[in-house]
């Protein structure tokens, strides 16, 4: 990525829809779409575009997102530049639909693989966090798509 943009340049921002599954083939689309409508943006052919999610958090990978889900696939596409725990739990309520409670933990829901799976990562200890990366898309493929 750092060959590719330089300081100051425009970037397009991802936007992650909250209104469904989140799946490859629509991420992939949506990106085709983008380098379409952002030509000017391109770099050597290459559309460069950001997110900051907590959908891209590395420890999730593999225990949260199980390996091939939707999400984990996601996650998957970047380039992380900087990753943080989140001690406030910001994004707890995108999941459970309430702010974070250590005290609630055991009674949190558990009727989505993705509420179970991070029910447990929690009480195992651990805590949630965010991540910031790039795409690097070539108008067929990410080309920082790590496999």
């Amino acid at each position: 990525f750092r060959n590719i943009y330089k300081k100051g340049d425009t970037i397009v921002g991802c936007h992650i829809p909250s209104d469904g599954p989140l799946k490859y083939e629509d991420v992939i689309a949506s990106l085709k779409m983008a380098y379409d409508f952002y030509p000017h943006l391109r770099v050597g052919g290459v559309l460069p575009i950001y997110c900051h999610s907590w959908l891209m958090y590395p420890p999730y990978a593999g225990r949260v997102f199980p390996e091939g889900s939707n999400l984990y696939k996601f996650l998957k596409l970047f380039e992380l530049v900087k990753s943080e725990v989140d001690e406030d739990y910001t994004d707890f309520f995108r999941i459970f639909s309430k702010d974070f409670c250590a005290s609630e933990l055991d009674s949190l829901p558990e009727n989505t693989s993705l509420r179970r799976n991070m029910k447990k990562f929690l009480a195992d200890g651990n805590k949630m966090g965010t991540s910031f990366g790039f795409i690097l898309f070539d108008g067929e493929k990410v080309i920082t798509e790590q496999k």
